[in-house]
């Protein structure tokens, strides 16, 4: 739980949240100096460096924090949904009747419209309008109840909007993490990382719903049930057009779940928001500037402006004569501009923006992050000492910050 001093506590260790992170608008957590990048991010004149705080020497007390925190969940991953232990099927039990829950499951399914007429004049992008109102219809099914915390989990079934030659891709699979009570509760659409597995997703989809905000876990194009078994069809690849194809399947399929979210009554549509990690930021800064609901938004370990941010990377410099036989930058930055959240900052200044970013991230360039931030009004930033799998260290103050900026508690006045 967390108290009112800032400090997390569980029950077989405690952390206290560096109270750089609670209190500052901008708060870039001080790097190494002997490194030439970090010395960069202290560099920045409007980011007043605050003192740092060093997994090292609160890397045990959070881990172990962790696994008492979301230790149910680590029997999900492991072995399924329906195995015994801190999660049981909710046909098992008899659990007390809860209110928010009846209500949602007296309505297992039903028709949505998503009303676009506005879209144009709500600065939302051509490439991701419905030319006309779009109408679908869900399927929700209760799929467990965790006993241990009262939370319930549905599975959230609808047909995208786009049609693709992988049939499996077209139904559009989500996972509803509902919190106990009666609601209306704050929600929030999750994405995942790259890699995939819903592993991280589900984390914070848990972790917002045991804290009050209800998680909807969308699995973007191709990914999870979306892809065949043994397929090599990925969301991002080298080919571009496809590539450009899935993300806009993925921002139109969670505008659809958006939708859901607001005709819901057990949600508070005043209070819809969006949490991504690493690609899922990426996708989800995206889908939040063009999606209008999506007010409150949380970006973990992303960025924009990619194509400066990559091609200036180390690693990167064995590419550049392709990139100069192709055109430059300035071609390539054409081609990834649909597909890059630089491009939408215009929209995302209008949100309440919470960004957190590694100061030393080895994935997504920490330049990668500065120049969202610049081009986003400078909403507010955590700086984090780590690497880009090494943030994992600040595991429960990301998710504290995340839980607090979607439930609107501190709101940003664009």
């Amino acid at each position: 739980m967390i108290g009112s001093d800032g400090e997390t506590r569980g029950g077989v260790g405690s952390v206290r949240t560096p109270k750089s992170l609670k209190r500052d608008n901008t708060v870039p957590l001080r790097a190494n100096p002997s490194r030439k990048e970090d010395q960069a991010v202290g560099e920045t004149e409007d980011m007043q460096t605050s003192r740092s705080w060093n997994a090292p020497r609160a890397q045990r007390g959070v881990w172990r924090l962790v696994m008492a925190a979301v230790g149910g969940l680590a029997g999900v991953m492991a072995g399924g949904w329906g195995r015994s232990g801190h999660v049981q099927a909710a046909e098992m039990e008899a659990p007390r009747p809860l209110a928010a829950a009846h209500r949602l499951e007296a309505q297992p399914s039903g028709q949505i419209t998503v009303d676009s007429r506005n879209d144009e004049a709500a600065g939302v992008a051509e490439l991701f309008r419905f030319p006309k109102p779009y109408t679908f219809r869900y399927t929700l099914r209760l799929r467990q109840e965790l006993i241990c915390c009262g939370v319930r989990i549905y599975d959230l079934t609808f047909p995208s909007p786009v049609t693709t030659e992988v049939v499996e891709n077209n139904t559009v699979h989500a996972e509803l993490f509902l919190p106990p009570g009666a609601g209306p509760f704050p929600a929030a659409i999750v994405l995942d990382i790259m890699q995939g597995n819903a592993l991280v997703s589900r984390a914070k989809a848990l972790w917002l719903a045991q804290h009050g905000v209800a998680g909807l876990v969308v699995h973007m194009a191709y990914y999870g049930p979306r892809r065949p078994p043994g397929s090599p069809i990925r969301l991002i690849s080298t080919d571009l057009p496809r590539t450009l194809s899935g993300v806009r399947q993925t921002v139109l399929d969670i505008r659809c779940a958006t939708a859901w979210l607001a005709s819901q009554p057990v949600f508070d549509s005043q209070r819809l928001g969006l949490a991504g990690t690493s690609l899922g930021s990426l996708i989800g800064a995206i889908a939040a500037a063009n999606e209008p609901r999506l007010q409150h938004v949380c970006l973990m370990l992303g960025g924009g402006g990619l194509v400066d941010a990559y091609a200036d990377h180390p690693l990167a410099q064995r590419y550049l004569p392709l990139i100069e036989a192709a055109g430059g930058k300035a071609a390539l930055r054409l081609l990834i501009a649909p597909m890059d959240p630089l491009t939408y900052a215009p929209q995302l200044r209008r949100k309440n923006l919470l960004l957190i970013c590694a100061a030393r991230d080895d994935i997504v360039p920490p330049r990668a992050g500065r120049q969202l931030w610049e081009a986003t009004g400078k909403p507010r930033i955590l700086w984090l000492e780590a690497t880009h799998v090494g943030a994992a260290a600040y595991l429960l103050p990301m998710f504290q910050a995340m839980t607090e900026h979607l439930r609107g508690d501190s709101v940003r006045t664009p």
